[in-house]
């Protein structure tokens, strides 16, 4: 009943809940907010310790929300690069898939990657693997990288 009524009376609301509060602007701290919430300089730098914030002055903006957490804006300039950023073509990630497990191909992986039995044979011979008794473990990762381990390794 009570959400329902807050629902619709916006005022009532942010009395009850609160409203978000700005702590941090341009890297300067904003000292009425941080009293009004009853909110101090420890808890800050505690919390943006938590986000791997280490100095005040890289935070764009920091909002303390209603529920006690700090959202946090970092200024442009400490932000990290992305591989986005540098139009760099990003390399295929995900999990590897196993191709062998105690020497016998796991045939029901290899639609997965689009081969067959031949080409996992092939790729054992390319490494000068011959006997497919002696592979512990062989993987293939998303990179098209091939992971083996055998007996006398």
């Amino acid at each position: 009943m009570v959400s329902e009524i807050t629902l619709k009376n916006i005022k009532l609301r942010l009395w009850i809940d609160s409203e978000p509060l700005l702590i941090i602007d341009k890297g300067k701290v904003i000292y009425k907010n941080m009293k009004k919430a009853r909110y101090n300089i420890g808890d800050l730098l505690m919390q943006l310790r938590d986000k791997d914030i280490f100095y005040i002055t890289d935070v764009e903006i920091a909002i303390l929300e209603p529920n006690g957490t700090l959202s946090v804006l970092k200024k442009a300039e400490q932000t990290i690069l992305t591989v986005k950023d540098m139009n760099i073509k990003k390399p295929k990630t995900g999990m590897m898939i196993d191709l062998i497990l105690d020497g016998k191909i796991l045939s029901e992986h290899l639609p997965q990657i689009q081969k067959n039995e031949a080409w996992v044979i092939a790729q054992l011979k390319s490494r000068n693997i011959y006997n497919i008794k002696d592979v512990v473990f062989a993987g293939i990762q998303a990179d098209e990288q091939i992971y083996i381990v055998t007996k006398d390794n």
